[in-house]
């Protein structure tokens, strides 16, 4: 799959990096990086992957209401907004979801199910769990999130509603194989045997890979150079982000105040910061 032209824009995602980097040119350095908290990372160490983005050709902050940007960019141009399952029952999204309609942003709000949130069930936590319809007065669909080419015509879709009509909710079906994090083994709510089974029969890479040779638009030595060159990338970068150093502690204080604001008001608070860094 090739990008798509650059009159769309993802905002940064914790959920997922990839879809930022797809939209963006090849940058296999740069999540290795932020995850290690290298100063060669866009993100200069700051904890949350949600700070993270790829240099990409349309960026702008990770928020639905950030569609109020467009004006000053490309026409046909739409935000897509990504979240997780768990995000999907707090405040924010439906703050969001009301100014986004109110003004009729061209946004689109993507919820990837993956029915996990941090070490909680969907059904633990969502009384109604069909979140494509969580929009109400916006409209939303379901699509399978593991069927590349049925996102692809989603975001499509989607985009072309949002130019024209407003804003939009597609709900990802999608899993996670893993835990949310290094603190979540991600085998104490669910059974290694639901893992695999999601894994032998939705397994988008799977898919793609059987498509391809069904058709044949690949052959299969084709596919494994393939994967061993990904394979090379992925390993190269995360070489080179555990070779690299860690950010100055200057960078505690870049991009938290807005340009020509006297941080030195703050002095005394400062000061005492400074003191305990190294």
């Amino acid at each position: 799959m090739s990008p798509p032209p650059p009159p769309s824009s993802s905002p940064s995602s914790a959920t997922c990096p990839s879809c930022a980097a797809w939209r963006s040119p090849p940058t296999p350095s740069i999540r290795p990086s932020s995850s290690a908290g290298s100063a060669t990372s866009t993100t200069a160490r700051r904890p949350s992957p949600s700070a993270w983005r790829p240099p990409s050709p349309a960026p702008i902050p990770s928020s639905p209401p950030t569609a109020t940007t467009v004006p000053t960019l490309p026409e046909e141009t739409a935000t897509f907004a990504l979240y997780g399952d768990g995000a999907a029952n707090q405040g924010q999204l439906f703050e969001a979801l009301n100014i986004s309609a109110l003004w009729k942003l061209p946004a689109i709000l993507v919820c990837e199910n993956n029915h996990y949130g941090m070490g909680t069930a969907e059904w633990r936590a969502a009384k109604s769990p069909a979140y494509y319809k969580r929009g109400d007065y916006v409209p939303g669909l379901k699509v399978d999130g593991m069927d590349v080419l049925a996102v692809k015509q989603a975001c499509k879709f989607a985009k072309d509603h949002a130019v024209a009509n407003g804003p939009i909710v597609l709900e990802m079906d999608t899993y996670r194989y893993h835990g949310h994090s290094m603190s979540d083994p991600g085998s104490t709510y669910r059974t290694r045997d639901e893992i695999s089974g999601v894994r032998q029969e939705r397994d988008p890479i799977e898919r793609v890979r059987k498509l391809l040779l069904a058709h044949d638009l690949a052959t299969a030595a084709e596919l494994k150079d393939m994967e061993k060159e990904i394979r090379k990338q992925v390993d190269d970068a995360i070489a080179k982000a555990k070779e690299s150093s860690m950010p100055d502690t200057s960078e505690l204080f870049t991009n938290v105040y807005k340009k020509g604001f006297n941080v030195e008001s703050f002095g005394p608070d400062r000061k005492e910061l400074r003191a305990t860094l190294p």
